[in-house]
């Protein structure tokens, strides 16, 4: 069931990009191949952290590991996708545009086409939130990621008693972040490119609060100043977040979503 719900999460993600692409001026066919991409990149980041935070353990002497970290994907997928889309850019560049026929027999160039890497991200951004989601509520059938034993909650088989049911609440919250997204990409305040980070801060704001209610060895849970591992990390994404809503914030003009025009 756990894979089951990243199958899940991919197929929304494809289903909104190729119904909502015109929005971002990117062709159905980039669409859907970015779309592809950005999933093996989720996953790739995810098996990444998982790695890493698997030797932060050993090196702590905890007795934990994780094989698949989901909050890799909202580390390292930006990055390989800014990457893969400069490279695009760079290759389009140049390349000589090909030719087409008018209705009258005459050959004209075709203009070349343009790479905005803002508009990639913000096409990708919310598929790469919704495969998040649907990974954690995987993460409630499998088990795993239970949170601290609670006097209420779900029983969890790994910790043989009574938890917090902290992936339930964490699939609410990402939920209402998608949400509180999709409402403010239709404001002012609004800027292209702004999806990502502005998704990414919302989303590490909630998620380290949740990992107070998340179960953890002893020493794994103030490993990194006093914070847990994810903690850290959440404070890295909210800042680096932070800084590029306000570059672009006091940079770029408001281009609220529904009012976007074809560039």
């Amino acid at each position: 069931m756990y894979k089951a719900m990243y199958g899940v999460g991919f197929a929304l993600m494809m289903l909104l990009n190729v119904f909502r692409y015109k929005d971002y001026n990117v062709s159905r066919a980039r669409a859907v191949l970015y779309t592809i991409v950005t999933y093996v990149y989720g996953v790739l980041g995810a098996l990444a952290m998982g790695n890493i935070y698997s030797a932060v353990c050993v090196l702590v002497g905890a007795d934990d590991e994780s094989n698949v970290a989901i909050f890799g994907a909202v580390v390292f997928t930006p990055l390989m996708l800014l990457v893969t889309a400069l490279i695009e850019k760079a290759v389009l560049k140049r390349k000589t545009p090909g030719t087409y026929k008018n209705k009258h027999g005459k050959e004209i160039q075709k203009e070349k086409r343009v790479v905005s890497l803002r508009d990639t991200m913000d096409l990708l951004t919310p598929g790469i939130f919704i495969i998040l989601t649907c990974a954690k509520l995987g993460c409630a059938f499998e088990g795993c990621c239970y949170g601290v034993e609670c006097g209420w909650g779900v029983y969890s088989e790994r910790a043989e008693s009574i938890v917090f049911p902290v992936q339930l609440f964490e699939v609410a919250t990402m939920c209402l972040v998608l949400l509180l997204c999709f409402v403010l990409k239709r404001t002012k305040f609004y800027r292209r490119g702004m999806a990502y980070p502005l998704t990414a801060a919302v989303y590490s704001a909630t998620r380290f609060g949740w990992e107070f209610m998340r179960h953890y060895p002893a020493e794994m849970r103030h490993v990194m100043f006093g914070l847990t591992f994810w903690q850290f990390f959440c404070i890295i994404v909210f800042i680096a977040s932070m800084i590029s809503i306000l570059v672009l914030y006091k940079t770029q003009p408001s281009e609220p979503l529904l009012h976007w025009k074809k560039r």
